[in-house]
């Protein structure tokens, strides 16, 4: 089993279940899972596919999940960009 199928498993056994509170959004596991499902799709629909990377540059959040087990889900490689940066001491 991939991680990609982890949010199919957890929707069919536990769909009211929490799962992600990120400031005013609550998603229950089916909620988050179809919301996985659509983006997987939307990927698939834009061209991306099994074993391409995709570069992400995203803070934490919901959606840095979402996009990670959408590409899980369609073999695609997530490629997670620092978005701070770097200050070099003087």
């Amino acid at each position: 089993m991939n991680i990609g199928e982890w949010t199919t498993r957890l929707a069919l056994r536990w769909p009211e279940a929490a799962c992600i509170k990120y400031n005013d959004l609550e998603l229950n596991q089916r909620e988050f899972n179809e919301r996985v499902n659509r983006l997987a799709h939307a990927f698939l629909k834009k061209g991306l596919e099994k074993g391409e990377r995709v570069a992400v540059l995203l803070g934490n959040s919901n959606v840095f999940l979402e996009v990670l087990f959408a590409l899980s889900k369609i073999g695609g490689i997530m490629v997670p960009l620092n978005f701070r940066p770097r200050i070099s001491p003087l």
